[in-house]
């Protein structure tokens, strides 16, 4: 029963610009089966309340959305979901989590139907649809669009959360407004294009122009045309010194982000194309980094 009262008590700030289902209503639709459930990592149960392990957790609710628990952070995930109003039409079967400390990632698919209220004391956030992540540390509360789409409620009060903002709760804000995330950083003009006369390369001397306010960074690179993701990391310098993970010949695209003092990720910046050209040697050639070495009369033939 506690835990009913509690779940009541956080779709009670929604009453006041939400139509929320009628008992009768809502009986006659069924709420989805299952219960959220970790996926991977590992928490502890006290009383309810799930703390995560030195390697974080990650919850998937039955809508498929995931709550990816940050290391050493405490959370309560209700274990039903609440009917609600957040758009025209049909009521959205939206599951709710209360945020003690730490961080939690919400990723929801952006055509899914099924939406994630999160309570963070006096501040509450719907996420409707792809990414956003929530932070309550050193006496503020953070809630950052990431890629998705967000909206918080403080004191009756709604706000759009756009695309990379960020609103923070705390005493030089306490209305936590909405504002621009860190810009993305911009790939510097060095090297786009490599040749591999090997099955595949490490793609070496990316770096891009810091970002005032940046802790961090992330690139990310991606397979074209399928857009598949081969490497993701984080690096406290605006370069990538060691270089990325080993790639075939082939066309590739590499995205950057900044990371602010809070660990809030800005958006991602514009794709930069990359090219990777193989090489097919005759026989008895051979090749160094820096050259190609061919007998006299040979050919050597490229790809890609």
């Amino acid at each position: 029963m506690r835990a009913t009262r509690v779940l009541v008590n956080v779709g009670a700030c929604l009453l006041g610009a939400l139509v929320c289902a009628t008992a009768s209503n809502a009986l006659a639709e069924s709420a989805p089966p299952h219960k959220p459930t970790v996926v991977s990592g590992s928490v502890t149960n006290t009383g309810g309340l799930l703390t995560s392990s030195a390697a974080g957790a990650v919850i998937e609710l039955p809508s498929r959305a995931r709550l990816r628990v940050a290391p050493h952070s405490t959370v309560r995930v209700f274990p039903l979901p609440q009917l609600l109003a957040l758009k025209p039409g049909a009521r959205t079967w939206t599951w709710s989590f209360a945020l003690q400390n730490g961080r939690v990632d919400v990723e929801l698919p952006k055509t899914g139907r099924d939406a994630v209220l999160a309570s963070m004391g006096k501040l509450s956030a719907v996420v409707t649809a792809g990414h956003a992540a929530f932070r309550i540390e050193d006496g503020e509360t953070t809630t950052a669009n990431i890629d998705g789409e967000v909206r918080s409620l403080l004191n009756d009060h709604w706000q759009t959360i756009p695309l990379g903002w960020t609103s923070t709760l705390s005493k030089e804000d306490p209305n936590a407004l909405a504002k621009p995330g860190l810009p993305a950083p911009a790939l510097s003009n060095t090297q786009r294009m490599w040749v591999s006369s090997n099955p595949s390369v490490a793609l070496r001397g990316l770096s891009w122009a810091p970002v005032p306010g940046a802790r961090r960074y992330e690139l990310r690179l991606r397979r074209l045309p399928d857009g598949k993701v081969l490497d993701q990391r984080v690096s406290d310098k605006p370069e990538i010194a060691a270089g990325l993970a080993p790639v075939e010949p082939g066309k590739y695209s590499v995205a950057l982000r900044s990371i602010d003092g809070r660990g809030m990720e800005g958006a991602w910046s514009a794709e930069s194309e990359l090219r990777v050209i193989g090489v097919v040697l005759p026989r008895g050639a051979y090749s160094t980094e820096d050259a190609i070495f061919l007998g006299v009369g040979q050919q050597v033939q490229f790809t890609n």
